[in-house]
């Protein structure tokens, strides 16, 4: 697939996702890509000079989406595109990533998704990669369509289900299993639960959580849109606990808590911007300055890694006006 009419290409996915592409890439195909990160830069530029351009060392690339978005990589992948490069290839993994999430006809783009739009452009070929669905929004989902396809797709205008048959496969699991894959299949049965009492602790549980999220819009009422934002990501990710599971609202709830307590200014200063990460569902993979570059408007993603509940919980604390 990489080969013949192809020999550059580039492929883009979140940070945790770079070593699995690399080892796949290796084994099942035999392509050794080269992982381009901040230290692949510092190394060619120890090796070649400052002004070496690293996109020019080899013909298969990783790179991770924060870094695509940002300026010192992407000048120089726009540098060796050109106006469009013969023979290259952009593959984009988890490309929901780059879809407006606002149904707005006139949606404002992300950061990424601007990113997207302007690399693109310049590859000759593009593959667009993920299993999740899109957001129901058709003028996200035709923003998306024309990033890859700016020929065939306009944002904004109707889409009809015989347009997209040239340019998407779409695979479910009851295609796989036809195929011989073994994927259970998965059945849904309905589980009535009947003459619970009203004190339940179930039912209990959910109406304290709604009385705590009460509360907390009754706190950050005074503070900005952006704010008041970011201090209800963590009400947010409570209810999706407890509608987990027990166990999981517990563990979420405990770091909640702990996390309520005053932090240090050191600690205030960190999480602070940890909190701007969390809000925009930036991928938090080592927490350098890479990430707090990185900036998307997603937040489907964010799972409930400590560290990420701690900042926002923080977030709803500060500054002193909070008090």
């Amino acid at each position: 697939m990489l080969r013949g009419r192809v020999n550059f290409v580039v492929i883009a996915c979140p940070p945790s996702m770079i070593m699995q592409w690399h080892e796949e890439l290796g084994q099942k195909f035999g392509i050794a890509a080269t992982i381009l990160d901040r230290n692949y830069l510092a190394q060619i530029r120890r090796r070649r000079g400052f002004g070496t351009n690293p996109w020019a060392s080899g013909s298969c690339f990783l790179v991770s989406h924060r870094l695509l978005a940002d300026e010192t990589y992407a000048s120089g992948l726009r540098e060796i595109l050109g106006t469009m490069r013969s023979n290259s290839m952009l593959i984009l993994d988890e490309a929901h990533h780059a879809a407006q999430t606002s149904g707005s006809r006139y949606a404002i783009d992300s950061q990424f998704t601007r990113a997207v739009r302007d690399i693109a452009q310049g590859f000759e070929h593009r593959l667009f990669l993920s299993a999740t669905p899109h957001n129901g929004h058709s003028n996200s989902f035709t923003a998306l369509l024309e990033i890859l396809d700016p020929h065939r797709f306009t944002r904004g205008l109707p889409l009809e289900t015989a347009d997209l048959e040239p340019v998407m496969v779409r695979r479910l699991k009851s295609d796989l299993r036809a195929l011989g894959e073994h994927f259970p299949e998965r059945v849904v049965e309905e589980i009535r639960i009947d003459g619970l009492a009203t004190d339940a602790a179930d039912l209990r549980l959910s109406e304290m959580l709604e009385s705590y999220g009460a509360m907390r819009d009754a706190r950050l009422h005074a503070l900005t849109a952006r704010e008041r934002a970011e201090g209800k990501l963590v009400f947010s990710g409570l209810q999706q606990r407890l509608l987990s599971s027990p166990e999981a609202f517990r563990k979420t709830l405990e770091v909640h808590l702990r996390a309520m307590k005053a932090p240090t200014a050191a600690e205030r200063s960190a999480l602070s911007s940890l909190a701007t990460v969390f809000a925009d569902g930036k991928e938090v993979d080592g927490l350098d300055e890479d990430d707090l570059n990185y900036s998307a408007a997603v937040t489907e993603d964010v799972d409930d890694d400590p560290s990420l509940v701690t900042a926002a919980t923080d977030r709803r604390k500060m500054p002193s006006r909070y008090d």
